[in-house]
């Protein structure tokens, strides 16, 4: 067998095993653990309050309450920003 036959029958297969199980793992640990969307939506609420204007300190809270609204758009954002700043 030359190199390239081992490369291809040997070594590119097993690299791509031990690469897809990390990925299936976390896929599998965001199902049973928070889930895809739920982390999607924190994301999202997230992305809303650094664009309303938020800073370091009032991004958790102000995360907290787009997520117990379940409202997500800049509208809300900024109005829970301003009355989390007041």
């Amino acid at each position: 067998m030359n190199y390239w036959e081992i490369l291809l029958q040997r070594i590119i297969p097993d690299y791509r095993v031990y690469w897809s199980c990390p990925k299936n793992f976390a896929a599998l640990k965001a199902l049973v653990s928070t889930g895809i969307q739920q982390g999607h939506m924190k994301l999202q609420a997230k992305s809303l309050a650094l664009l309303a204007g938020a800073s370091e300190s009032e991004v958790a809270p102000l995360v907290e309450l787009l997520i117990a609204d379940k409202t997500f758009n800049l509208e809300t954002a900024q109005r829970y920003l301003e009355n989390l700043r007041s």
